[in-house]
């Protein structure tokens, strides 16, 4: 499954007789051919999910809806918001195939965060809110003890939802609802923890941008901040001390 848009505002483009503006999404499912007219100079950016992943992942609400585009060439109008967070994430993971090899964790996080951020795109306008306070607060209260009770090795969110059978935007709307924080927040302090944990007893040899990537934190110079923001130290700190 391959999605498409303009990199930058002026590079518009026709595709199969529809514009592709800064608000819309070019999705092919594998084979289609194509068949686009684009401006001199323009510039488009571009991200293939590869249907096995999908496969693999049945059971998650996040593959169910991507897998409806994966038969058919279609132009999706989002939002131009969903849109610019949908290019900066393929934009990152650009900056981040460039760099050094990443354990299967962390290629595991980055797909799923390729999922999730391409489902919100492509459902800008959906809101699960047709629960009641009470059911919301008990999804709430389900996740977050799915996710204190996987403590060493914390969940994705597409774990969440996939245990739950429930959507992104149901999950976040119930755990905001519920605790202040997004279930974004609350995982990445969890796994903040976890890297603390295992710095601390790690074995010798063990590096921390290991550890940190093993435990979903793939861009390196973020988790150091984020680390040392929650606990005072470097996480180099931390395992030279241990």
């Amino acid at each position: 499954l391959s999605l498409a848009l303009p990199l930058h505002d002026n590079s518009s483009y026709v595709s199969e007789g529809y514009e592709v503006t800064a608000d819309r999404i070019d999705v092919f499912a594998p084979g289609c051919e194509i068949h686009a007219v684009t401006r001199q100079q323009a510039t488009l950016i571009s991200c293939s999910i590869p249907i096995e992943a999908l496969n693999d992942r049945i059971d998650s609400p996040v593959a169910a809806l991507l897998a409806e585009y994966a038969t058919t060439h279609t132009v999706i109008r989002s939002t131009p918001q969903a849109t610019e967070e949908l290019r900066c994430w393929w934009v990152k993971l650009l900056d981040l195939s460039a760099g050094n090899s990443m354990p299967s964790e962390a290629l595991d996080q980055l797909l799923d965060e390729t999922l999730l951020v391409t489902t919100r795109a492509l459902t800008p306008d959906v809101e699960d809110r047709g629960t009641g306070f009470r059911q919301r607060y008990i999804l709430a209260r389900r996740a977050r003890d799915y996710m204190l009770e996987r403590h060493t090795e914390p969940p994705t969110i597409t774990d969440i939802c996939t245990h739950l059978k429930i959507s992104e935007r149901t999950l976040h709307y119930a755990f905001s609802e519920t605790y202040g924080v997004s279930p974004k927040r609350f995982l990445k302090a969890r796994r903040l923890f976890a890297v603390h944990q295992t710095l601390k007893s790690a074995a010798p040899g063990e590096r921390v941008s290991d550890i940190a990537m093993r435990l979903g934190f793939w861009d390196l110079g973020y988790f150091a901040r984020d680390y040392q923001a929650m606990f005072g130290e470097l996480p180099s700190a931390t395992l030279r001390r241990q």
